[in-house]
């Protein structure tokens, strides 16, 4: 017995001995599988699997993370196992039952300089080219759980490139920070053309918002054009807030992406979005597809000369029949409707068509006043 645990541990030693001196540039070793500690039983990372793999075996599923440069940790479920780019310590572990989530250890020795590298890190993950979309990879030997990152091209972003830069909410999650509001070109992801369009981040850095109209009150192009109708402006030229309205093609793929509108005043002169603003979602009100709206209806938020409401109702009124652009008309207290802010122009048109107008609005308050619509997304 003692001398088959010598040569047991004999020959492990010769292995670990064996590799390293095998080993060119950075090398990473570690255990089969993990301890105990590095096990979490019911919970896992969701969306951040980039790689699925069928298997029941635990071996076979942390093997191929360990073979693998862009894991970081891999959990399993039933037959199923995933590989992850993100690890417990940058997310957040959620609870699930059924899944076992296993954390990747690994440490990091030197070897051989390679040839080929006169200076700095050589570790061998960039051998596969795994960044896309013509994205350059990088190669880091400071810790195991960062061998590699990509440098994107234009228009292209993610772990590995991956993703195209083909929204608002797509330049938000392509940057550390949150970008400032301003023209960014993005790449459609239906058609892959390239179009100018004016981002707003910084409300909510869950949100971003695309400017698919801006309008003054002297210009009455709009007055009588609903959303789903076409009336393109300068779409190549955003922002132009006197006169600026997105062809109807691409007010349709951004409405497609996105969950929330919103209408602001006077946008690019104010600090706040308050007073006088409207948020709401699409599922409440979809301003882009339904026709002939004249009713309540719900939004998330309503602010009119400084009286507002949250998740409330108000009198709603966009379509072709009556010649509308969207508004609100919130004057008349038996339209069985929540808001009814204090009136101080009767029959006044908020938000759009501008038929009756009311100076104390921040939209309406001189000629040269602007209305702005947009489609948001969430994170």
């Amino acid at each position: 017995m003692i001398l088959e645990c010598i040569t047991i541990t004999i020959f492990v030693f010769f292995k670990h001995a064996n590799s390293q001196s095998h080993c060119v540039g950075t090398c990473y070793s570690g255990r089969l599988f993990p301890e105990p500690q590095d096990i979490f039983h019911g919970k896992h990372l969701k969306g951040y699997s980039y790689n699925n793999i069928t298997t029941d075996d635990p071996v076979k599923c942390y093997s191929s993370c360990v073979q693998d440069c862009r894991c970081k940790a891999c959990q399993m479920k039933d037959a199923r196992c995933e590989l992850l780019d993100e690890d417990k310590t940058s997310k957040t572990l959620t609870d699930e039952l059924g899944y076992v989530y296993f954390d990747l250890k690994q440490t990091m020795y030197k070897g051989h300089r390679p040839p080929m590298v006169s200076q700095g890190c050589y570790n061998g993950c960039c051998r596969s080219q795994p960044c896309m979309n013509g994205g350059t990879c990088v190669e880091h030997c400071n810790s195991p759980k960062n061998k590699f990152t990509c440098i994107c091209q234009k228009w292209h972003h993610g772990k590995i490139c991956e993703k195209t830069i083909s929204s608002c909410m797509d330049v938000r999650s392509a940057s550390s920070m949150i970008p400032k509001d301003g023209v960014y070109e993005l790449k459609r992801f239906d058609n892959r053309a390239i179009i100018p369009v004016y981002c707003a981040f910084q409300d909510d850095p869950r949100q971003a918002w695309t400017l698919i109209e801006s309008f003054s009150r002297n210009q009455s192009l709009f007055k009588g054009t609903p959303f789903y109708i076409g009336n393109t402006q300068n779409r190549n030229l955003p922002p132009s807030w006197d006169l600026f309205r997105l062809g109807l093609l691409r007010v349709q793929y951004f409405r497609r992406r996105s969950t929330l509108f919103r209408a602001t005043c006077d946008f690019p002169n104010r600090m706040s979005l308050t007073p006088d603003l409207l948020i709401g979602r699409l599922s409440d009100v979809d301003i882009i597809n339904e026709k002939d709206i004249a009713g309540c209806r719900r939004y998330k938020f309503i602010d009119i000369r400084g009286h507002n409401c949250t998740n409330c109702t108000a009198n709603t009124r966009h379509g072709t029949s009556f010649s509308w652009h969207f508004h609100l008309d919130i004057t008349h207290q038996g339209d069985g409707c929540d808001f009814h802010p204090p009136v101080t122009v009767q029959d006044a048109d908020n938000f759009g068509f501008y038929d009756d107008i009311d100076g104390a609005s921040k939209c309406t308050a001189t000629p040269q006043s602007t209305t702005q619509w947009w489609l948001g997304e969430e994170k």
